[in-house]
């Protein structure tokens, strides 16, 4: 009796609380065919203390659409709209918009660094719009890279990378690679013992490396173990301990130094 279908909205000037579960779903005795194109649930603000519940046996996925709120149930990161996602937030999770930080010579914008590294084919630009926090990165073999931080601060904050159970390096540039980093500054953060740990042909150009103020106390901002580093232009290397060293190693598989 009702074809039409159902239709709410939470716009972006609801600052309310829903406490209770956001129940969806069809009658299951009529004809429910498109079921989930007439129940639209569309929520850009508010706070929602109750779970997302599915009142049918319908294995469809509810046509909920999230572009902001705070909500208890995980499953909003299922639900959230195109360029959002939920980011964990003490036993809550807010929908915010996504950014795209980084962008590739391509035309393409990605949200994290190593999404953009990964996606780099041939000769890559991958510019910086603005400062940014992230996680470590890992440039692999093969890989020709230019970061042109266009004056922006890149701090390692996050998930570290390196060897499996020594995870504490900033950047790992593999053997192979060829990478430019320039025009702006690469921090560390607390956990970081090796900001730059370098096996790649690399030019560091008009850039900063710090890596000053960590736990670590014998921290080390640029290590080079196998190919050739050109530093030039207005770049300066900072840490408590070691700026930078050559360590040579045979045994580790890098016999040309």
């Amino acid at each position: 009796g009702y074809p039409e279908g159902v239709s709410v909205t939470f716009d972006e000037g609801y600052t309310g609380t829903v406490i209770g579960d956001m129940e969806y779903g069809a009658y299951t005795g009529m004809n429910t065919e498109g079921w989930t194109e007439k129940t639209a649930l569309t929520i850009k603000n508010g706070t929602f203390t109750g779970q997302f519940k599915n009142s049918s046996d319908f294995e469809e996925k509810a046509n909920i659409t999230l572009y902001g709120g705070t909500f208890a149930d995980e499953k909003a990161a299922d639900y959230c709209a195109e360029k959002f996602k939920a980011v964990a937030d003490g036993d809550n999770y807010i929908v915010v918009p996504r950014v795209y930080n980084f962008l590739s010579s391509d035309g393409k914008e990605y949200e994290t660094l190593q999404q953009a590294v990964d996606a780099a084919e041939g000769e890559t630009v991958i510019t910086f719009k603005e400062s940014a926090n992230g996680n470590g990165v890992i440039v692999p073999t093969g890989k020709e890279i230019i970061f042109d931080f266009g004056g922006n601060t890149y701090t390692v904050d996050g998930t570290l990378v390196g060897s499996a159970g020594t995870e504490t390096l900033g950047l790992q540039l593999l053997k192979g690679a060829k990478v430019t980093l320039k025009n702006g500054t690469l921090k560390a953060g607390e956990k970081v013992k090796f900001l730059v740990q370098n096996y790649s042909d690399l030019t560091v150009e008009n850039m900063n490396l710090d890596v000053r103020g960590v736990e670590y106390k014998y921290a080390y901002a640029l290590s080079n173990n196998c190919g050739n580093v050109l530093i030039t232009g207005e770049s300066n290397i900072s840490s408590d301990y070691v700026a930078f060293d050559l360590w040579y190693n045979l045994q580790g598989g890098y016999p040309e130094g």
